[in-house]
């Protein structure tokens, strides 16, 4: 067995103080910090009471999306399909800032949801202990491209018609 250090009881006191001290100053950057209730990341509310929403509900906002979204031509003749992730937050007045498009399916997807959140009206914030909060938020949209009724066949195209 090795041998135990020997620790003085000041020096136990010191570090602990130091512990206590780093630890207060974190809390007190923020005085909404001190609310042992709420877990915040760079500012934002991570864990939220009420979630941020779209005025009306998620059907009115995939209407939107619907009616607003526009493919660009080289999606269209490409015939894209999938999934498009963006996040933002949705601060206190329910305005939409901090975009960024975590995946998209080339083709511009991504821009171009950016593009209707923008024009979107104002959310209702996410709530925290009665009050509104920033909320980063993530939105998965899945996309289909309209198909091209006059789109020319290609030569492989028909090789694998019947």
């Amino acid at each position: 067995m090795m041998p135990r250090a020997k620790t003085n009881k000041y020096s136990r006191f010191i570090v602990f103080l130091f512990i206590y001290i780093s630890v207060n100053a974190k809390a007190q950057d923020s005085p909404a910090l001190n609310d042992t209730s709420t877990t915040y990341r760079d500012g934002l509310v991570v864990i939220v009471e009420t979630l941020p929403h779209y005025p009306g509900g998620v059907k009115k906002f995939y209407q939107l999306i619907e009616k607003e979204y526009r493919f660009t031509s080289s999606a269209i003749e490409a015939a894209v399909k999938g999934k498009v992730v963006v996040s933002f937050v949705v601060d206190k007045d329910g305005s939409l800032t901090d975009f960024k498009v975590l995946s998209d399916l080339g083709y511009d997807t991504g821009e171009q949801l950016i593009k209707v959140l923008k024009m979107s009206e104002r959310w209702i914030p996410g709530m925290q202990n009665g009050k509104p909060v920033r909320v980063q938020y993530s939105l998965p949209v899945n996309l289909e491209a309209p198909v091209l009724k006059n789109r020319r066949k290609k030569k492989h195209d028909l090789r694998h018609e019947s």
